[in-house]
């Protein structure tokens, strides 16, 4: 279809089944990646995000917009759930990487995003949710999730009136119904009757492959 996409590359197969699904599809896929590509998939540029501005240049030159944003947190440490024992100075760390990297992509990213579809995306998961949180999850990469949620919410508000959509998708162990393309490319205004107001392009949500909403 010709759209550009970039997607984040934060290790997880949801991503890597987004980005085959766009590249199958005939998008333009851009995969931001933090150091060397973890996995190599047919069809998709790979892009070094050490250097955001430079990236949101490249795309410029090549492309000239961009359509689709996917966001992701690329720092996953495993330091285990609350009350096991934390290195604090590794928790600030991921808290801050993880949502300093999906700002500082929207704001370099943003004047491109003007001249395509205009659409931000995060994958994300239900852990995320401070309603639908176990607690069993490790502490600092789920904080940051929740806090990516806090950044969309905030961005939503923002760029709403320009004329942005948000797609906040969760994809848990096994995956069901839609893959996170498949929804972060869909309509969402299901009744043709219904109010624009009351639609989900008019709203902040998370749901999954089947259309599940999960409360913040």
């Amino acid at each position: 279809m010709n759209r550009v996409v970039f997607l984040l590359d934060t290790g997880k197969p949801a991503v890597y089944r987004a980005a085959k699904w766009f590249s199958e599809h005939l998008d333009h896929v851009l995969l931001g990646v933090k150091g060397s590509p973890r996995i190599q998939i047919d069809g998709v540029e790979y892009l070094d995000i050490s250097d955001i501005s430079a990236v949101a240049e490249w795309i410029d030159c090549v492309y000239g917009k961009l359509d689709i944003l996917v966001l992701g947190t690329i720092n996953t440490p495993s330091d285990g759930e609350v009350g096991t024992g934390h290195d604090y100075e590794q928790f600030t760390e991921t808290l801050t990487e993880n949502v300093t990297v999906c700002r500082e992509m929207i704001e370099a990213l943003h004047p491109l995003l003007l001249k395509g579809l205009k659409r931000i995306a995060c994958i994300t998961e239900k852990e995320s949710s401070v309603s639908w949180n176990e607690g069993g999850a490790d502490l600092a990469y789920t904080a940051s999730l929740a806090a990516v949620n806090m950044l969309g919410r905030m961005m939503f508000n923002k760029l709403r009136p320009e004329g942005f959509t948000f797609r906040w998708f969760s994809e848990g162990d096994e995956p069901c119904g839609m893959c996170a393309a498949e929804y972060i490319t869909s309509a969402l205004c299901y009744d043709p009757k219904e109010p624009y107001t009351h639609s989900d392009e008019n709203r902040f949500v998370l749901r999954d492959g089947v259309l599940r909403e999960y409360s913040w």
